[in-house]
């Protein structure tokens, strides 16, 4: 058995062996464990969702930093942004729990344009001008930004498939614990797939992407990854 223990700060890159490893028959790799930071942004300029823009008196726009965000988070920044908090506060943010949906609280006289921008589609709003007091977003909140799944890619691999076409995928799982946690991957039963034939490896590469295989980037955060490459005639 060979224990390889990768490093990275990019979600997708390789690594190039100084001393090749010597691959037989029936060699397999498996995820023996991972670690990666739920680091990943959900509001950016780059997805063109930081914006909000709302009248009171004038029109007035607040811009969100990058990052990643829920109601709590949004209402602190506008309450930030802003300087008035509590019921003061010009536009806040609920989540109905029992439809997963966000709801927009206006102050008096308070409007919310949704026509510019993507954060409505974030958020599950309708890209209207809100003028009422109390508004329910038409649709469930996107708050992931459809990133619900991640995938670990390995170069190595074969035998594996997403949906009904050949992949590289060596693991997949469900992100768990809240935005800015480090998430720990140790899978009880490891599952290996077979190496694609090969006589040395000189090089691994791996990518990790969402389920729609979009690239995620960590945004600098370190990723681990610890494989694990067996003789299957010998286990």
């Amino acid at each position: 058995m060979v224990l390889i223990t990768l490093d990275s700060k990019q979600s997708d890159f390789e690594i190039h062996f100084k001393d090749p490893i010597k691959c037989k028959p029936h060699d397999e790799i498996g995820l023996i464990s991972s670690s990666v930071w739920y680091s990943w942004f959900n509001i950016s300029a780059l997805y063109e969702n930081n914006k909000l823009r709302y009248f009171l008196n004038e029109w007035l726009e607040i811009t969100f930093p990058d990052g990643n965000y829920d109601a709590e988070n949004l209402n602190n920044h506008i309450q930030d942004v802003t300087g008035l908090y509590g019921d003061e506060c010009p536009v806040r943010f609920d989540v109905n729990t029992a439809t997963n949906s966000f709801i927009m609280i206006l102050d008096d006289g308070v409007q919310v344009d949704m026509t510019k921008g993507k954060l409505c589609e974030l958020l599950g709003f309708t890209p209207i001008v809100y003028t009422d007091k109390i508004n329910y977003a038409t649709k469930i909140g996107n708050i992931t930004r459809g990133v619900d799944r991640l995938l670990i890619h390995c170069s190595l691999v074969s035998n594996s498939y997403q949906n009904n076409q050949a992949s590289d995928i060596l693991y997949s799982f469900c992100p768990t614990g809240p935005p800015g946690s480090l998430i720990m991957v140790q899978p009880y039963q490891p599952i290996y797939l077979p190496i694609r034939g090969l006589d040395y490896i000189y090089s691994i590469a791996i990518r990790v992407t969402d389920q729609l295989n979009r690239p995620i980037s960590f945004n600098g955060e370190t990723l681990t990854f610890v494989l694990s490459v067996r003789n299957k005639e010998r286990e």
